[in-house]
């Protein structure tokens, strides 16, 4: 499932349930667009993973609070105070790697 987010609340929501990758993006980055194809792959494959965006131009808060410094990039969330912050596109299996 992915999901456009718009609180920092929902993540710490989605994260009690399942493994969640959060993906910051912006609207005017093509970058981000494209990785959108990478991340649908993904979530067909595998369906036990929650993937929530998070757009930046929106949502500038949520990027501040983790620090975020790049679109895209690429957050592999356990808890507010034990995540990994990818900066970039990052393939599949480094995703999988840290989950």
């Amino acid at each position: 499932m992915i999901k456009d987010i718009s609180s920092l609340d929902e993540i710490t929501s989605f994260a009690s349930q399942k493994p969640v990758v959060v993906v910051f993006h912006a609207p005017w980055c093509g970058t981000c667009s494209m990785y959108h194809f990478t991340l649908t792959k993904f979530d067909m494959h595998d369906p036990s993973v929650v993937i929530l965006k998070v757009n930046l131009a929106d949502h500038h808060e949520i990027g501040n609070h983790f620090k975020v410094l790049s679109t895209p990039s690429v957050m592999i969330y356990h808890s507010e105070f034990n995540y990994t912050l990818l900066p970039g596109p990052q393939p599949i299996g480094i995703i999988k790697r840290y989950l």
